[in-house]
């Protein structure tokens, strides 16, 4: 600072020595007025350094600056000087030389050094912007700008997320991929500057997201930022963890139990809702202290339970007891079982201990019942179709049933004497410690193993083993089902679902959009169409489904909003031959449940059509007549009687019986005979209406459906119609042939309100016309 005030001295002493000789004692001589304007202007460039701070910061470039230009500034007041008072030449040159090339090299200097400091701004800058450019990019986030609604960058973790480029969407309003529910919500003054929303993908699926918001300046203008995270797989967990919550609470409820915890230092007792109904009753609170939750427990149980929870702090040993509690108001004794944990802190001290339990009042009552009555329910434990083994922790077997005998191959007493462990093969054996200490901590557990016969056979099975009590002592039931069949039929059925897979379906192999990327070989041997005619054409213009178009688009819509299709669905070959085929159509996804590719599995079902038509003619229609069965019968009066009495109709059933067959079938034989019912079964079918049902059951008995009866009289004149068309002889291969009918009749609802009590009254009608004297009907009365 004191070099710049010699500066301004100097400059200051020369403009009065000039005004001195000029005025006062004049000197002749000549001075430029410029030389002035370099003093000022060097001055003013000084003192601004002087004042700038940022350049201050930078001493590199400062530094040298300041000295150049204050030099320059001292040798122009020196030509002043000069001037002034007519110092020597040499004098003027030596400081021309000296001075203002010293303070040129350092100008020149600090000039040099800002450049450099620029450029290496500009590089740091540079890859400053290159880095924040690679994070956006490279984040696992979608980050968008948006100025006044519009999109004016995002990054390209949007294709992964919403499945569009990140040049589709610039230019675009953001309220296109939110769903209208949203919109108020994001124009509302009270929007958080973290908010969950459903964004719109580009399959028009929608995925839930969290946004976080923030406001910045982008190109000069105010702008929104956005970061936008994919919480889809969140908001599932938390779906899934309140359902499971949910449930949990349901089953306490159901199941009757409830949990405790005991605060040591405070001695405080909590119990949770479920364990407070259970314990003090329902629409009850406990909030005290542990010494309050004794006074309900019973009388005698209290000493040993409050001896219990001394040792769990003395021992730290979590324990397992059975208690009673007192009765209550409007509520009998109840039994609980209760299970403990020991929790400690850091240093090992232990500071609560919780506890679950359990209304096991009904299953207490249950057990006693079944031991004071053993031999009441031995039967049943004896008939079982599994085997039941009971054994104590040990192994040893106390009780065994006919099951057990039967697959083992042992007898009672034999079994009394063998360890349970002896019926497991020595590589099982580990599997059985197992289950014994999961039992212990669960009380049930279910497991496969192999087991082996006196005999030596071996064979899978399936061990159902619960842990209960008796008088304080653990006991095993293994309830042991022989699965080798069901093993047996697991493997069938694992071969023949490959043998399915890979020859009897022609496989197509999509991307998202629908275009072919692999088929094989038995699409084309199904629809002879080759794999190159198929190959990266879209699977709605594929020839062998066109001709079902809108269908298939219905079908294709329908995948890509619920993942998958099954169903019948009509091709062609490239012969143009038509043929049924059953589709399965179904999404791949990834790790992020985006879809990936669309599979489509077809099957020829051609055969299986005719097959299903023959077996379905065969399993409703009589092979001689053609006429429907007893079965497509029953079905028929079932739906018939439906519509009868939702639309208040009567509906008559007729049994009728052919008079003289028997007569026929000896005089002509049996194939004059099946001729003639073809023809009765053809003469009944033009008698009635097309609306009604004519049926052959068996042998020359044969029944009639009649619907729509405005009233119960009306098949009277049915009846007489079908016995007249009797009265003409059927001519049978040349041979008139005469037979009659005896017919019973049931009207519904008259004579019956179901089927199987209609047919039974037409029968019994039926019969007492044949008794009546044959070729006659007999209507139905309950005097029958």
């Amino acid at each position: 600072m004191g070099f710049v005030l010699n500066s301004f001295y100097i400059i200051l002493l020369s403009i009065c020595a000039f005004i001195f000789q000029k005025y006062i004692f004049p000197v002749k001589i000549t001075i430029d007025l410029s030389f002035f304007s370099e003093v000022i202007i060097y001055s003013l460039i000084v003192v601004g350094l002087i004042f700038t701070e940022k350049l201050k910061s930078e001493s590199k470039i400062y530094i040298p600056l300041f000295i150049g230009l204050s030099t320059l500034l001292i040798a122009q007041t020196e030509v002043i000087s000069h001037y002034i008072y007519q110092q020597p030449y040499y004098l003027y040159i030596a400081g021309e030389i000296g001075l203002r090339l010293i303070g040129i090299i350092f100008v020149l200097s600090g000039f040099i050094t800002g450049v450099k400091f620029k450029e290496e701004t500009e590089k740091k800058l540079k890859e400053q912007a290159e880095r924040y450019l690679s994070v956006l990019e490279k984040g696992n986030d979608i980050i968008v700008i948006i100025q006044n609604g519009i999109i004016k960058y995002v990054n390209k973790k949007i294709k992964d997320i919403l499945g569009y480029d990140p040049e589709e969407v610039i230019g675009m309003h953001y309220m296109n991929f939110v769903p209208s529910e949203y919109h108020e919500k994001l124009t509302s003054s009270d929007l958080t500057r973290k908010f969950e929303i459903e964004l719109i993908t580009k399959n028009k699926n929608r995925i839930a997201v969290e946004v976080s918001a923030s406001e910045a300046e982008f190109d000069n203008r105010s702008s929104n930022i956005w970061i936008i995270r994919d919480i889809t797989e969140r908001k599932e967990k938390e779906n899934l963890l309140k359902e499971t919550m949910e449930m949990l609470a349901v089953s306490q409820k159901l199941a009757r139990l409830g949990n405790w915890q005991w605060f040591v230092d405070s001695n405080r007792f909590w119990l949770s809702k479920e364990a407070c109904e259970i314990i003090c009753g329902e629409n009850k609170e406990f909030n005290g202290f542990i010494k309050e939750f004794y006074n309900f427990v019973h009388p005698e149980d209290k000493p040993l339970l409050i001896t219990k929870r001394k040792e769990i702090l003395e021992k730290g040993k979590p324990y397992e007891f059975v208690y009673r509690v007192r009765p209550g108001e409007n509520r009998p004794e109840i039994v609980i079982r209760e299970i403990t944990k020991v929790l400690r802190d850091e240093n090992g001290n232990i500071t609560r201990v919780i506890g679950i339990i359990q209304d096991v009042t009904n299953q207490t009552k249950t057990y006693q019942k079944i031991i004071e009555n053993e031999e009441k329910y031995r039967n049943l434990f004896d008939n079982s179709n599994d085997a039941i083994i009971i054994h104590d922790l040990s192994g040893t077997i106390i009780d065994s049933n006919r099951k057990s005998v039967e697959i083992f191959g042992y007898n009672r007493i034999d079994l009394a004497l063998i360890n349970v462990q002896d019926l497991y093969l020595e590589d099982e054996l580990l599997k059985y410690k197992w289950a014994v200490n999961k039992l212990l901590d669960d009380r049930f557990v279910k497991y496969e193993t192999v087991l082996r016969s006196k005999l030596g056979r071996t064979f899978p099975a399936e061990i159902s083993s619960s842990l209960f009590e008796i008088r304080g002592k653990k006991y095993i039931q293994d309830i042991i089902r022989d699965i080798t069949d069901r093993k047996r039929s697991e493997h069938e059925l694992k071969l023949a679902s490959m043998v399915f897979e890979y020859t009897l379906e022609g496989i197509l192999i999509l991307d998202r959009e629908g275009n072919v990327l692999r088929v094989n070989k038995t699409f084309a041997d199904i629809t002879d169409y080759t794999e190159d005619e198929v190959l990266n054409h879209n699977v709605l213009n594929l020839p062998p489904f066109k001709t079902n178009e809108n269908f298939m688009k219905q079908i294709w819509k329908e995948v890509k909003i619920k993942g998958e299709w099954q169903g019948e669905f009509w091709g062609k070959r490239k012969n143009g031959e038509s043929f049924p085929m059953w589709f399965t159509f179904i999404s791949a996804r990834g790790n992020r449940g985006q879809v990936i590719n669309y599979i489509l599995i077809i099957t020829d079902i051609t055969n299986r059509k005719i097959e299903e038509k023959k077996l379905k003619k065969l399993a409703f229609y009589d092979g001689l007549t053609g006429l429907p069965n007893r079965l497509l019968f029953y079905n028929r009066l079932q739906h018939t009687l439906l519509r009868a009495r939702r639309n208040r109709e009567y509906v008559a059933v007729m049994f009728l019986d052919l008079d003289g067959f028997k007569q026929v079938n000896d005089t002509y034989g049996h194939d004059i005979g099946d001729e003639l019912l073809k023809e009765v079964g053809k003469r009944l079918q033009h008698t009635v209406r097309k609306i009604d049902t004519v049926a052959r059951l068996a042998g020359d008995e044969f029944t009639v459906i009649i619907e729509n009866l405005n009233s119960p009289e009306n098949v009277n004149v049915i009846a007489k119609k079908i016995l007249n068309s009797f009265k003409e002889p059927f001519v049978i291969n040349g041979n008139k042939i005469n037979v009659g009918t005896s017919i019973g009749i049931a009207v519904f609802p008259l004579d019956g309100t179901d089927a199987d009590t209609l047919i039974k009254n037409a029968d019994m009608a039926m019969y007492l016309a044949k008794k009546s004297g044959k070729n006659r009907y007999v209507v139905y009365t309950k005097s029958d």
